[in-house]
């Protein structure tokens, strides 16, 4: 017999919190995407029995300083019952792995609407992020 397995942690929701674009004529005229440099940041906030989770990017160049991108997606998660693993690890790591594929999406459309190539950022290790994270900031 099989029985139905029920989610303890089910995504109820993903939405865009922030959006930036600065574009420049110089970016539109050599339609060439300069060398960016990445920061990626995530906050968490975990309410009685729900998760919020939030990834941030940030996108300029050396470049070109006029260029510059801000995104922010985030999701809620609620939890139902007991959680057989490591709150922690969910919240720092699998809650913005599942996050960010939306936020990618969101800068490539962004890019893709604003006439330039696309942006398309690295796939990220949350599991790798969070340790390092740790190891930085005792988490």
């Amino acid at each position: 017999m099989i029985e139905k397995v029920k989610s303890e942690i089910q995504l109820k929701d993903i939405y865009l919190t922030e959006s930036t674009f600065q574009g420049s004529q110089v970016l539109r005229q050599n339609q060439q995407i300069p060398k960016l440099q990445i920061d990626l940041q995530t906050s968490v906030e975990a309410k009685e029995n729900w998760i919020i989770s939030s990834v941030t990017v940030n996108l300029t160049s050396e470049q070109d300083p006029l260029f510059y991108i801000k995104a922010t997606m985030t999701g809620e998660f609620k939890l139902q019952g007991t959680i057989p693993f490591s709150m922690d690890m969910f919240k720092y790591a699998n809650a913005p792995a599942i996050v960010y594929p939306y936020l990618r999406q969101h800068i490539r459309s962004l890019s893709l609407d604003a006439r330039i190539p696309p942006i398309i950022i690295p796939v990220i290790n949350f599991d790798r992020f969070y340790q390092e994270q740790k190891k930085r900031k005792n988490l």
